[in-house]
Order: C-alpha cells, then structure tokens, then sequence
C-alpha cells in the first residue's frame, strides 16, 4: 500500500494521458522500468542467496531488474496462495479520484493502492473482500503502525472485512498485534507469513498473469500499446472509485470506446478479458440487489438500478417526455417521431443473463474466477510463454455463465466476436 500526494493538472486534448505517461504499466502503482539487456549486471546485488521459502527465491536477474524487487514478488506469491484458496485476486488496486473533465483534466493522482485484493461471494451474491498490504523493505519511514491505520482507513472504503499486512524485513512491536487485530488486521513477519501461505491449500489453479516469468514479458509488451493505456487506467483505479451502480454501463461505454483496440491482437484480447473480469464483478453487485429486492421483480427493478434508484430513474424519464413534447411543438420531430429510449439497447439480454444468474448462484458467484483463469490464457497467447493448464476447473455452467457475459458485452460494446476466441 503506497502514498503519494494529490495534485492537480489540466489537459488540453484526449491524449494528454498517453503524453504524460508513455510507458503505462500492467498493474497501476508501478514504476515501468525497462528490462536491461542480458550482458548487463544489476545495479544492486542481494547481500546473500536467497533462503528457502524466500520469495526472492528461483527469480532471475532480468524479472529483479525489471520490478519492483521483494514487494512484488510478495504480492505475487501472496496473489498466488489466494487464487489457490479460490478467491478471485487483483494485484495493485489503485484508490484514485477519476477526471473532473471529459478530457482528462484536474485528476488527482493516485491517493494508495492496495497491493492484493482477493475476495469470494456468498450464494446470495455478497462480497467476502480481503486487502493485503505487502512490504520487504526495512527503512525507518516503514511504519507498521501507519501503515495499519491507513490499512483499516482502506478495508472501510471498499467494505473489506479482514485485512493482512505483510513486513518481511521490519520488525513488528509486540503491542503492534493487538491494535491491529481490533482492527480486524493481522500482521505478518516473513516467517508467519510463510506459514500462512502453506495453510491456503486448495485445488483451484492459479491464473497465468500472476507468474513472474509471463509478468515480466507482458508488462514489456503493453509499454507498447499506448492505445490501451487510459482503458487500464480506468479499470485499475476508476472503477474502484465507484463500485455502485454506474459501473455497468461505465464499463459498456469504455469497451465500446477502445473497441477497435481490443479487437484482433492477443493483447487486445487480454484487455478485453480483464475488462470482463470487472464487468462480472458489477453484475454479481446487481445480482446481489436483485436477490434482495426480489428476483420476481427483476422487470420493474432493473431499468431504475442503471440509473441510481426509481426516483432518478423517473425524473429521466420525465425529462425525455419534456424534451420530446418541447420538439414536437417546435415541428422537429414528427407527431409519432420519438427520441432514443433511454433504457440501454442490451437491457433484455442484461436482463436474461441476471435472471440465469439469479436461478443458479453457486455457479455464478464463481464466473470472474473463470474469467480470470481465461485473461491468464489470454496473456500467455500474447507473450507465447504457456504456464500451466487450459482448464479453469470450474463447472460447465460456470463456463456457460462466463460465455454468456462476454457475449452481451461483446455486443454491446460492438466488438469483433473473434474476442470471444477463447471460451
């Protein structure tokens, strides 16, 4: 989890974004250092080998130079041990506010992040949400209590239930361990914190993208694409600054803007898959409202949910009454001529794939698991690296469910079906 300080800036173009930051990286947070070339020594040389259980361990000099040393291969490992354990997992959430103008101007830069987000979902679609701090280094400024703090000041932003700080090479005062639990926090030195690992035991496999060796490689190849470099910006800090309602359509729209981007590369199918992981996580929220406002219901209770509640829902419509009416007397729409509906065009078949949702919970609280399974095979189509197996292991309806979603943002989006290559 890092700080940094807001600050204000105003563009005068759309890619004022691309100018300020060339080298965008995979997970938001990171500094984009290129690799060096081979015959090129590293800059910082480990004071001894790495022990067992190290996570500097099997690494080589090419992935140390490149990232972002014992942090990253933490956060890694610790990705690792949660996907294993069957929680869906993203590696540096960033916590930022979005552009004040449609150009991207006055953005307040990234206030923290949060190195692991892992999270599971109840049959009645509720979120089990934990957050992870991981820090190697051994510097004074490294507060263990500071770092609690804005920890817990995080867990409530995001409504995480637990959390789990991480100080591999930082000694932890003793009353530090009972702060923290009050705080529904637990701190780990390097060596409970392999112990913890070892008790995730599970038989889910592990996405791809959280394997260094690929790592690596991708994040190379996306420092290339400056096409899709504000749609990662949007999908790693934006729209954790929402996580209501907006972010279905929000997702829609962004798609449907870089959609000749994702649209006949590998790359562009990886960003569409991470897109979708997201956009799975915002249906399993409407399929939570849904489920507690009655699945009976789902006719009258969608439209008003896309738009914020009945209320805002209603004063919309009436505006569109208005306006037309307004047309209509002014002889700029025919008498039986009508404006757009305001009601999107995918709100049937949005309709459909949450009432499927709703019906069958245990497979669909599992879908942006499989999603995320795919964007690993996605990311080892592009980088021609192949780790680990095709099948996710999740259920065929799971894999039903997860088609069904890329289907409906695919279409809505107006994206080539070729992205859909991989279920």
């Amino acid at each position: 989890m890092t700080n940094s300080k807001t600050s204000s800036r105003s563009s005068d173009g759309d890619n004022q974004t691309s100018q300020v930051n060339p080298s965008p990286t995979l997970f938001a947070g990171e500094q984009a250092t290129p690799a060096p070339e081979p015959q090129t020594a590293p800059t910082v040389m480990p004071a001894s080998a790495p022990q067992p259980g190290d996570p500097s361990a099997g690494v080589s000099l090419k992935e140390k130079a490149s990232l972002s040393e014992k942090d990253y291969l933490l956060k890694l490992e610790t990705a690792q041990a949660l996907c294993n354990a069957g929680y869906f997992v993203r590696v540096n959430v960033a916590l930022s506010e979005p552009p004040l103008s449609a150009n991207g101007g006055q953005k307040l830069t990234d206030i923290t992040d949060v190195d692991v987000l892992a999270m599971t979902f109840a049959t009645d679609f509720h979120p089990d949400m934990v957050c992870v701090s991981c820090k190697a280094g051994s510097s004074k400024s490294l507060s263990p209590i500071k770092e609690t703090l804005m920890m817990a000041g995080v867990m409530r932003y995001l409504r995480a239930e637990r959390g789990y700080a991480i100080f591999a090479d930082r000694k932890i005062d003793a009353h530090m361990y009972g702060l923290a639990q009050q705080l529904d926090i637990a701190l780990f030195s390097l060596e409970e914190w392999r112990l913890w690992k070892s008790r995730q035991v599970g038989d889910r496999p592990v996405p791809a993208h959280f394997t260094a060796d690929l790592y690596v490689t991708l994040r190379e190849l996306l420092s290339r694409r400056n096409d899709l470099n504000a749609l990662f910006s949007y999908t790693r800090g934006e729209y954790w600054y929402y996580r209501d309602f907006r972010n279905v359509q929000n997702l829609v729209g962004v798609t449907r803007h870089y959609a000749k981007a994702l649209s006949g590369t590998p790359l562009g199918r990886f960003a569409f898959l991470d897109t979708l992981c997201l956009f799975s996580l915002s249906i399993l929220q409407l399929c939570e409202f849904i489920t507690f406002t009655g699945a009976s219901r789902l006719g009258e209770t969608l439209p008003p949910y896309l738009f914020g509640g009945p209320s805002v829902y209603k004063s919309r419509r009436d505006l569109l009454r208005r306006v037309e009416e307004m047309l209509r007397a002014r002889e700029v729409l025919e008498k039986d001529q009508q404006l757009p509906p305001l009601d999107p065009a995918y709100l049937t078949d949005l309709a459909e794939v949450v009432a499927r949702y709703v019906q069958k919970p245990v497979d669909a609280v599992r879908v942006p698991h499989h999603i995320n399974y795919l964007t690993g095979l996605a990311a080892c189509e592009a980088t021609g690296i192949n780790v680990g197996k095709r099948n996710s292991g999740e259920s065929s309806t799971t894999e039903k469910f997860a088609f069904d979603l890329a289907s409906l943002l695919a279409k809505a989006a107006r994206v080539d079906k070729d992205i859909l290559s991989l279920f």
